[in-house]
């Protein structure tokens, strides 16, 4: 069996949601013991020899001086997923931490992409476990509960759609 190379990638956005406090997410968890069970994890993987667990940090961007929610998404959506690219590149499997539910839109673009170049498969299989179906199809509304939505290819206007690759409009 081959070795299976995971990356765990934080993704501290929050732009899409009406509240703060997403974007604390990544940095929560590695605060309240993800490293630690990361290790603990990967001691009892070690001996198995076909698994490896990385921390690669925080997606950084700078969106200070980008205007609209709608842009913000793209810069962090687009650098988000240009990282998950360098790591299935790599042969590592992302395990991503977010942020709002607006980098869902990223992280399935990219994982769509890898299995297009890698096996040739159109179609990437998703269960989505959420409160919520974030299959917002209204105009009106925050970006993050339409990321389901989003990448099945609906068009929002002044947002943005995926069918495998995303774009704003």
């Amino acid at each position: 069996m081959a070795k299976r190379e995971f990356a765990i990638l934080g993704a501290p956005y929050g732009g899409g949601a009406g509240v703060s406090g997403c974007a604390l997410t990544p940095k929560l968890f590695r605060e309240r013991g993800l490293a630690k069970l990361i290790k603990m994890r990967m001691k009892n993987w070690a001996s198995r020899k076909e698994f490896s667990i990385e921390d690669f940090g925080d997606i950084s961007c700078k969106l200070l001086m980008v205007r609209g929610k709608a842009n913000k998404a793209k810069v962090f959506c687009t650098a988000l997923e240009k990282k998950m690219d360098i790591l299935y590149a790599n042969n590592k499997i992302p395990i991503v931490i977010g942020g709002d539910h607006t980098i869902g839109v990223a992280s399935l673009a990219a994982s769509a992409n890898h299995l297009e170049k890698k096996f040739g498969r159109k179609k990437l299989g998703v269960i989505w476990v959420d409160a919520h179906a974030d299959i917002n199809a209204y105009e009106v509304g925050n970006i993050h509960g339409k990321s389901l939505a989003i990448a099945l290819g609906e068009v929002f206007s002044g947002v943005f759609t995926s069918r495998g690759r995303y774009y704003f409009t």
